[in-house]
């Protein structure tokens, strides 16, 4: 599959595009600045921005599927509106324009967004058993804009006829199953390995068109389980995390 991996040089990007090539996807990492670890031969670079829309038109027509790993960063400039305007640009606005394009252009069958757990409040403690009965009800920056992007994505997939799409909600993804152990025991629960990750990615990008289109799945490791229920990423992607070590 040709993929458009929108955002792909940061942490996520760098446990993600070197496995998605791996399992047989050729993409075109965008992003404004190259990344900090060596690209396969089969992922070729291109420098833009993802809030500027000529760019967009430029970078998306070839591809089938769009991958969208852009993530609002905190800053420390202590100017208020500067968290807040990344955060919106990458995590919101940001999909609606690559949803736009991808729309007007016609060639992209499915959009996979690198949504959060973040989206609900305390969602390191609380029971979230459901996607389907539990709202996202995040009040902080990064999950409410987290939730704005799922909601652009499911906006654009509901009145299409071409587009679908996958919000996974990822929760500390990290390298290694060392890694994950490490942020189990320090009461992370959800943290997953990139491998399995890359797993979902993958199956969010190959699997079927989902009812209406469009769905958001609990993409976490198996020590939330079943506090985090992933009924819905077995039963729309196929997937499920390693077991228990």
């Amino acid at each position: 599959m040709r993929v458009l991996t929108i955002g792909g040089s940061g942490h996520v990007g760098a446990l993600l595009v070197p496995r998605l090539a791996a399992l047989g996807h050729t993409q075109t990492l965008f992003d404004r600045r190259p990344p900090g670890y060596a690209l396969p031969e089969s992922v070729t670079l291109s420098l833009g921005d993802l809030t500027e829309i000529a760019d967009l038109y430029r970078v998306l027509p070839g591809h089938d599927a769009v991958v969208y790993m852009a993530m609002g960063q905190i800053t420390r400039t202590g100017r208020a509106g500067d968290s807040a305007r990344t955060s919106f640009d990458a995590n919101a606005r940001g999909v609606w324009l690559a949803c736009q394009v991808a729309e007007e252009l016609g060639d992209v069958s499915r959009m996979v967004y690198a949504s959060s757990l973040s989206v609900y409040e305390n969602c390191i403690e609380r029971p979230l058993p459901d996607e389907r009965t539990t709202p996202a009800d995040a009040h902080h920056l990064y999950g409410l804009t987290k939730r704005f992007g799922e909601e652009c994505l499911a906006s654009f997939c509901a009145r299409s006829e071409r587009l679908s799409g996958f919000s996974l909600r990822l929760c500390f993804p990290v390298e290694s199953r060392e890694d994950v152990a490490h942020h189990v025991a320090e009461g992370r629960d959800c943290a997953l390995s990139g491998d399995e990750t890359a797993r979902a990615f993958h199956a969010a990008l190959t699997a079927p068109v989902p009812p209406g289109r469009y769905a958001a799945v609990h993409v976490v490791g198996a020590a939330a389980t079943p506090r985090v229920g992933i009924a819905r990423a077995k039963e729309l992607l196929g997937w499920e995390p390693d077991p228990k070590p």
